[in-house]
């Protein structure tokens, strides 16, 4: 048998490859695809990239709320709902963590990676695809990745 299931001996047909969703097909799904080769991780940016990212939160966490509930409409009835407080607070917690670990390489992740998974047990009881939970990270991370790109080249900064 090989990966994909397929089994020559059986004289069966090969299983259609499912269907590629990935962004450049014009899909609003990101692909969970993962690259063959990560990498080495990034160095680290310079400290100084956190004052400059800093002022950038609160318009950066609007841009992000919009984009997602766009995506993803049901973020918008959620940010709109009872909990839509909390969840706002908890994206900018998690943004505002990623500025204090640049600022301060050794601070604690901890309330942050508390708050994630948090979201992700409030996703499952609700009975949500966490798929669509992690598409919704992964749209705020390239959103938050591009302003950080455009800060840095602002500030003529770059990885120390």
């Amino acid at each position: 048998m090989d990966r994909s299931g397929f089994r020559p001996d059986e004289g069966g047909a090969r299983p259609a490859a499912p269907p590629d969703l990935s962004e450049s097909k014009g899909s609003l799904m990101p692909s969970s695809a993962r690259p063959p080769v990560l990498g080495e991780p990034l160095d680290p940016l310079p400290r100084q990239f956190a004052a400059f990212m800093r002022p950038q939160l609160p318009g950066l966490l609007n841009e992000i709320r919009t984009e997602v509930t766009r995506a993803y409409p049901v973020y918008g009835r959620l940010l709109n709902g009872p909990d839509g407080d909390a969840i706002r607070q908890g994206v900018e917690q998690a943004l505002t963590a990623f500025v204090d670990r640049v600022a301060d390489p050794g601070s604690s992740s901890e309330l942050r990676d508390e708050l994630l998974r948090r979201f992700g047990r409030v996703e499952a009881y609700e009975g949500r695809d966490l798929e669509v939970l992690q598409g919704a990270y992964r749209l705020g991370a390239r959103i938050a990745l591009r302003r950080a790109r455009t800060v840095g080249r602002q500030h003529s900064l770059s990885p120390p």
